[in-house]
């Protein structure tokens, strides 16, 4: 197995960045959270779906890169199933 070091980062930027989110829970903001969950078939944005008090939807689909000179193409979020790559495990 290769070295995963930047994969575990991106997870934990991921989750940082879920829970800054999900605090919104307990103070009412939020009422509803879905954390890494395909809510339909093909789901690209399956990291985090929350959905307010006023009953707006917000998905989120995290990227992480250390490479500040090669920005994340859109691709990276609209490819087709076909083209998708292996679904993440986390460690």
């Amino acid at each position: 197995m290769g070295d995963l070091t930047a994969a575990h980062r991106g997870y934990e930027y991921q989750d940082l960045l879920e829970a800054r989110r999900v605090v919104d829970l307990p103070l009412g903001g939020i009422v509803v959270v879905h954390v890494d969950e395909k809510l339909v078939p093909d789901d690209r944005f399956d990291d985090l779906t929350v959905i307010g008090a006023d009953g707006c939807r917000e998905r989120t689909q995290f990227k992480h890169s250390e490479n500040d000179d090669h920005p994340l193409a859109s691709a990276s979020s609209t490819l087709t199933s076909s083209a998708s790559p292996t679904p993440r495990r986390r460690p």
